[in-house]
């Protein structure tokens, strides 16, 4: 069952990335779609916000991990950027820009948080998945084009084609509630496991002996 939660991030990974390159490099598109009139130059600069959104939203998860259990942060916002990647298509104006500002904000942390949780429970074999999950970021290769195809076959109506990151998103959150339902216990257990250090022998009554745990090594001294 663990190749099979790889192999499910591999693909959440793959649709994921390629909806957040086709949302980068078609924002400008997307806010002069929206808010006719909109040069250029304007556009990149409100990109340049939207990014300091997503800058800030990276910070703000990382303070949630602290508290926060990473399945459950990785929940919420992926579903904070499903639903505004819903409005992002629906509304017009200021309020097409703001919804999506929200999404590149929720996109913070969802990169890091499926590569960890996919990883999770490999042991020796976590060098050979996280290169499955780094060779899924190839997802950024084939949304954009699509999404531009999409456009020009829309009449350049950019805002509409915008459903197809949409779908990406829809497909990575599966990921997280398939956690969420069927991996919580054992994504838990990580978390809840004895912290690294020295702690109290106890004594084996059968073979009269101590068994001392220190740093996660089980060392044995006769009595």
């Amino acid at each position: 069952s663990k190749q099979y939660t790889l192999f499910f991030g591999v693909v959440a990974q793959f649709c994921y990335v390629g909806a957040q390159v086709a949302y980068a490099g078609y924002f400008i598109n997307y806010v002069s779609w929206v808010r006719p009139g909109t040069s250029h130059a304007t556009g990149a600069n409100l990109l340049a916000g939207a990014q300091g959104c997503f800058a800030v939203g990276r910070f703000i998860a990382s303070g949630m991990l602290k508290f926060v259990k990473p399945r459950l942060v990785l929940m919420g916002f992926l579903t904070g950027v499903v639903v505004f990647a819903c409005l992002v298509i629906g509304l017009k104006g200021n309020g097409g820009i703001a919804a999506i500002f929200l999404v590149l904000f929720f996109e913070s942390c969802v990169f890091p948080l499926i590569f960890t949780l996919s990883l999770r429970g490999l042991g020796r074999h976590s060098k050979r998945g996280a290169s499955f999950i780094v060779a899924a970021v190839s997802g950024g290769a084939l949304f954009p084009p699509v999404l531009g195809a999409v456009a020009d076959a829309l009449d350049g109506n950019t805002q509409k084609a915008f459903f197809i990151p949409l779908i990406g998103f829809v497909i990575a959150i599966t990921f997280p509630i398939y956690l969420n339902i069927f991996k919580r216990k054992t994504l838990d257990g990580w978390t809840e496991k004895v912290k690294v250090g020295i702690d109290e022998p106890t004594k084996d009554i059968e073979t009269g002996s101590i068994n001392e745990k220190t740093g996660g090594t089980t060392h044995m001294e006769k009595l």
